[in-house]
């Protein structure tokens, strides 16, 4: 059986993932955590953490408990960080499963009293001005490792999270780190992991006093600074129909694209239900050696564009790629690159590549015995 039907298709590209990891590592020389959450910002979470240990990545980062048993369920040994909020009932899993919880405040480590909470490792986040998760105050963070020790967790990473490394003119980078080597000096006690950079920081701020780097976008190929990365992702769809419209004929749901003479419309086959926001309209798509605008609204399963010239019914359409600008694209739809991959969901089949030659075809919508993830 084929791996896919509908020819609409994401290609992964292994080999950039190894640039990248080599790459960004001349800037920050500490060890990776890689934060694949989010199904790996939409690349696919367990290929790209099965690639990320054959490179010797000592930790994974995800956001919840679930992402993190995905993995172990795939075979991922790895450390793995879940930097979301565990609940108490989880802990005896989290501990089975030898899942890092995250401390996010007092009230969490109160809750570990319920429970049998020996043996679970813990980094603690100290909030220094993102005000999400994470402690504050000095006082409460030593009562909090004391309390953790008393009940035989492990305390063995601290971290923190920068609120705006993306602008390097904003002096709240320097100010929050400050604030971190500042608490984590007065707590005046050794830990394995002591990081706060993030793919923003990690090429202009060097964080002295930290071991690793949390990096995320920049792996998969993005940067808000001229740094010389590789993007793994193009996306593809094909040109199902093309047809010819007549001045005043409309296109699309609600009418909103009015043909002002004799056009070519050409219909392609992906839709929001894949991720592609209904923002797009508007913004363009690549298809042989131009570039083409996408009118009237991106449908569930389906969008439209407007040609210059026909296409063979099958023709391949680059929706993010080599001639498609991503940040361009987050612009023109008021968001940023993280939003726009986390959006392209399961629906869209993942072909991954390695030295040019296809390695795995992951589908989820029928996953079966010939299309398990590769050794």
């Amino acid at each position: 059986m084929k791996p896919y039907f509908r020819k609409t298709w994401a290609e992964i590209d292994l080999d950039a993932l190894t640039y990248n990891v080599n790459h960004l590592f001349t800037y920050h020389q500490k060890a990776l955590i890689a934060v694949i959450k989010a199904n790996a910002y939409g690349h696919g979470d367990v290929m790209l953490a099965r690639h990320l240990e054959k490179l010797g990545t000592p930790m994974f980062a995800v956001a919840s408990l679930d992402e993190a048993l995905n993995l172990r369920m795939h075979g991922i040994s790895t450390d793995i960080l879940c930097m979301g909020a565990l609940y108490a009932e989880d802990i005896a899993l989290a501990i089975e499963h030898t899942i890092i919880a995250t401390v996010v405040n007092l009230d969490w480590v109160e809750t570990l009293k319920s429970v049998n909470a020996e043996g679970l490792r813990v980094h603690l986040k100290v909030d220094t001005g993102m005000n999400r998760l994470g402690i504050k105050e000095v006082e409460d963070l030593k009562q909090a490792l004391v309390e953790l020790d008393r009940i035989g967790v492990i305390s063995e990473g601290i971290y923190t999270h920068f609120a705006s490394s993306d602008n390097p003119d904003n002096i709240q980078t320097s100010q929050q780190y400050e604030r971190f080597q500042t608490i984590y000096t007065q707590l005046n006690r050794p830990f394995k992991w002591v990081h706060c950079a993030n793919s923003g920081a990690v090429v202009n701020f060097k964080a002295p006093c930290c071991n690793a780097v949390r990096i995320g976008l920049s792996l998969y190929g993005y940067s808000d600074y001229p740094v010389a990365l590789k993007p793994l992702m193009t996306l593809y769809s094909t040109l199902l129909d093309i047809k010819t419209i007549q001045a005043g004929e409309t296109v699309g749901y609600g009418a909103t694209y009015t043909a002002t003479g004799t056009e070519l419309i050409g219909t392609v086959g992906i839709g929001y239900a894949d991720g592609l926001s209904r923002s797009h309209q508007g913004s363009q798509c690549f298809v042989e050696d131009s570039l083409y605008e996408y009118v009237g609204r991106i449908c569930m399963d389906l969008c439209m564009v407007r040609l210059d010239k026909p296409y063979p019914l099958g023709t391949k359409v680059e929706i993010i790629g080599e001639h498609i600008d991503v940040y361009a694209m987050a612009k023109h739809l008021g968001t940023i690159p993280y939003e726009i991959f986390a959006q392209l969901n399961d629906r869209i089949p993942r072909i991954y590549l390695q030295n040019g030659e296809v390695v795995a075809t992951l589908n989820a919508r029928f996953p079966s015995p010939k299309l398990k993830y590769p050794e």
